[in-house]
């Protein structure tokens, strides 16, 4: 594998072919040292994970060196294993690919809040528009109740379960999210469902058990979004 670049490989065997292979199809012939398949692999695999980059990092990481990390360790992967063939190829990489993500975001967040915790002190000292900084802060904030809420729904979710809202909420077609999770649309769209419903569960325990100020607080904030969580 050490070597395989996908712009530098020169098709050889099945190479002329390899665009016509089905997924696993490619897969193995990437197992038989195919260079052409290893090209394809890169070629067909590279934009659906740029697509998925683009809508998780934003500008918090350098989405497009994790791209070339995924697809460069999962063609490792495959080559030098013999597991069986994911059954959505796609959705096997962009799962890695939302896994590196979360890696990175959660790595830079902890490096940015010892950056402001270390700096915190002499920062404010220093500010002469204290009150300014205050309404910023103030409106960028959500109100504790709030994130009581907020923290409450996210405990009911697992990594797959905030990853499919995260997608849902950046406006990413159902059909386009099946083909990443390899699972059919009637399943997906249940899956949808019952994440739903369980939040809205977990929401209206939440706020039938909060006190009396908090319930004040996030009145507002309910009947803003009176539609679906997510």
């Amino acid at each position: 594998m050490r070597g395989w670049r996908a712009e530098a490989v020169r098709p050889r065997g099945v190479a002329e072919n390899a665009a016509a292979l089905a997924d696993r199809g490619l897969i193995v012939a990437m197992r038989c040292h195919d260079r052409g398949a290893l090209a394809e692999f890169y070629r067909r695999f590279r934009p659906v994970l740029v697509v998925a980059a683009r809508r998780l990092t934003a500008d918090a990481v350098d989405g497009e060196s994790i791209v070339e990390d995924v697809l460069t360790d999962a063609a490792v992967h495959f080559v030098s294993t013999t597991t069986p063939v994911p059954g959505s190829v796609a959705g096997y990489l962009v799962r890695m690919l939302r896994n590196r993500v979360l890696n990175a975001l959660r790595a830079r967040n902890r490096l940015d809040n010892r950056i402001a915790d270390s700096s915190c002190t002499s920062e404010h000292a220093e500010r002469t528009s204290a009150g300014a900084d205050h309404e910023v802060e103030r409106q960028t904030t959500p109100a504790p109740a709030v994130a009581r809420l907020a923290a409450a729904l996210d405990a009911a979710m697992s990594e797959d379960d905030r990853m499919l809202a995260t997608w849902l909420a950046n406006g990413i077609a159902q059909q386009q999210i099946t083909d990443w999770v390899g699972v059919s649309y009637p399943a997906l769209c249940k899956r949808v469902s019952r994440l739903r419903a369980r939040l809205r569960t977990v929401a209206e325990r939440h706020v039938s058990a909060a006190s009396a100020d908090d319930r004040r607080a996030l009145a507002p904030f309910l009947k803003l979004e009176a539609g679906p969580l997510i």
